[in-house]
């Protein structure tokens, strides 16, 4: 019996860590690290998402008690871009850099660990960050895809991370320790998480999960094979790249 109240210990701290691991969140509980707890937290990432997305969506709901929806889209992503320290966007930046500016695997590995943002990743990221805005006023919902948005998306780089290789200097990236020996029974209770959240939410926007399958298979697959031609695999980088990706196709179907 002792065995099951520390399996739960291990899942709640294990869940904190992911959230720890993907914003600027302050962690309430005491985490006892180590590299099986940081392998097991990515399983949290779509839950981390959909606490994320209920963020968005309260502040969005209270902030249109007073603006327009430009304004107060714009001031929800700004509360994204703070609280998650734009940690996928800054992959998104880092991987255009590289991959726009390397013309070998080793360059291209060098530029992405370099810190200094480029004129692709710029413009990549004024881009993603407009474009982003924009699909969300267009969205029938805009709470709805505020809401459901950052947990689909973040199932992404679990795919990548089971069925791809990790391809830099594990010292200079934080993704190795959760990619490294990464289950694939917590992928598949990710995956049926963010089905389910998918399939729930298409109550209230009929086609939403049609929209999230195509988003994530298709980034998933494209970007998986495009890394895998560059780079030979994935980097932490990438990853961060693919949430961002995952999120602009799924607006774009919805």
């Amino acid at each position: 019996m002792p065995t099951e109240p520390r399996l739960m210990t291990n899942e709640w701290q294990a869940f904190w860590l992911a959230v720890g691991f993907l914003t600027r969140i302050p962690m309430p509980v005491h985490i006892n690290y180590s590299q099986k707890l940081m392998n097991q937290c990515s399983l949290y990432f779509p839950l981390v998402g959909l606490f994320l997305g209920t963020l968005y969506a309260g502040l969005f709901a209270l902030l249109s008690l007073a603006w327009s929806p430009l304004v107060c889209v714009l001031l929800v992503l700004c509360f994204h871009l703070s609280i998650t320290g734009a940690f996928h966007e800054d992959g998104l930046a880092d991987s255009v850099d590289a991959l726009g500016g390397g013309y070998t695997v080793e360059k291209r590995l060098e530029i992405m660990k370099d810190s200094r943002i480029g004129t692709y990743g710029t413009v990549a990221l004024v881009m993603a960050l407009g474009l982003k805005a924009a699909l969300l006023l267009d969205a029938k919902s805009i709470w709805l895809a505020l809401l459901v948005m950052p947990a689909i998306s973040r199932i992404t780089p679990l795919l990548l991370m089971s069925f791809m290789p990790y391809v830099t200097d594990p010292d200079k990236s934080k993704s190795k320790p959760v990619a490294e020996g990464f289950s694939r029974k917590r992928l598949l209770a990710s995956c049926v998480f963010t089905v389910l959240v998918a399939a729930i939410f298409s109550l209230w926007l009929p086609g939403l999960w049609l929209a999230a399958l195509t988003a994530v298979v298709s980034v998933a697959l494209l970007w998986g094979w495009y890394l895998q031609r560059q780079l030979g695999g994935y980097t932490g980088d990438a990853l961060g790249a693919s949430v961002v990706f995952c999120e602009l196709v799924l607006l774009m179907g919805m």
